[in-house]
């Protein structure tokens, strides 16, 4: 995971914001989350990124475990950003 500039995720402009992000990712992006006090951060679909892993040759054990280890443990409090898993419904 980099620190990088994206001009626009979910409306907000990258010359008011720093937003975190994981590298060649970017189809994986849900939104951004906003939190009282502190900077938005990027929020990821779990599934989305673990079939991309998987479509990078990875077996779906292995994609599930680099997931939760070096992109998971990359992010907060730790790191850079949340990830959601699709069975959660935000309604």
């Amino acid at each position: 995971m980099k620190n990088k500039t994206i001009d626009n995720i979910a409306g907000f402009d990258s010359d008011e914001n720093e937003l975190m992000i994981m590298d060649g990712f970017d189809d994986c992006i849900s939104g951004v989350v906003e939190r009282f006090g502190q900077n938005p951060i990027v929020c990821y679909d779990r599934e989305k990124a673990i079939s991309q892993l998987q479509s990078e040759g990875m077996e779906l054990d292995e994609a599930e475990e680099y997931f939760m280890f070096n992109q998971m443990g990359e992010l907060p409090p730790w790191g850079h950003g949340l990830v959601i898993p699709r069975h959660v419904s935000c309604l």
